[in-house]
């Protein structure tokens, strides 16, 4: 599944990747913004990772998959915008095509992951294999939203709900398997980045925190690092005007 999306800005071509168990739809509601902007970009271009969406391609087999899917998806001289695991698929992508893209934002993406938090990680996906999506699904909600905001706001709820629940099976535990590996580079690659780079996380994210975020953005030549507040893990579905002019103000600024 490919969608664009075509606005009235005059920049390149935005393209949104997005997380584990999700889709293209995560995007939904930061596309207006994106679109009135008149600075901004002239489509956008989002996608559905291998083993995603309601028509799933077949399952990843490995990261390099993933970022071969988005360098196919990405014409040259793209911004591209990843979160979590699309996050770490943009990382990966922007170090081993340097030149192929224009600036990239990297949000709520671990790095440099402890012991105890791959094993966490390696808990849920043992859960999911033996259970199924549902129950995931429901870790998945607590875990990314206080329970304030699920109260306030149901119909979003409802729909990450719905979309975890219903990821096919065998392509969410192969893409949570690469997601528990990792870039296989991740610790040595983020210093041949060349492009322009925003890291960007929420204060409230306990699997890609803020100290990920600085430390990430430290190791990438020239990035900058910004932490939303009052923010989980989903800025495009809690705060999402402010993480698309988030990503707006990086854009012009670079």
């Amino acid at each position: 599944m490919r969608v664009v999306d075509h606005g009235t800005g005059t920049g390149p071509p935005l393209v949104l990747v997005h997380g584990v168990g999700l889709d293209h739809h995560l995007w939904d509601l930061v596309i207006p913004t994106f679109l009135d902007d008149g600075s901004g970009p002239r489509e956008i271009i989002r996608y559905d990772l291998l083993g995603h969406g309601d028509d799933p391609t077949p399952p990843a087999t490995g990261f390099a998959d993933f970022v071969a899917q988005l360098v196919e998806v990405a014409e040259p001289s793209s911004t591209v915008v990843g979160l979590s695991l699309g996050g770490a698929i943009v990382r990966g992508a922007l170090a081993r095509h340097p030149g192929h893209f224009c600036r990239a934002v990297i949000a709520n993406t671990v790095y440099l992951r402890s012991d105890a938090q791959r094993r966490a990680n390696a808990e849920r996906l043992e859960l999911t294999r033996e259970r199924g999506m549902a129950p995931i699904a429901e870790l998945a909600l607590d875990r990314w939203f206080t329970t304030e905001w699920q109260t306030e706001h149901p119909d979003r709820v409802a729909a990450i709900r719905d979309r975890i629940s219903n990821t096919d099976l065998e392509g969410y535990l192969a893409a949570y398997r690469i997601f528990i590996d990792g870039d296989p580079d991740e610790a040595t690659n983020l210093g041949f980045i060349t492009d322009p780079v925003l890291v960007v996380t929420g204060d409230r994210d306990t699997g890609s925190t803020p100290a990920m975020t600085h430390a990430m953005a430290a190791a990438i030549p020239g990035a900058r690092s910004h932490v939303m507040a009052d923010t989980g893990h989903l800025p495009p579905i809690e705060h999402p005007d402010a993480f698309a002019r988030t990503v707006l103000d990086f854009l012009e600024s670079s």
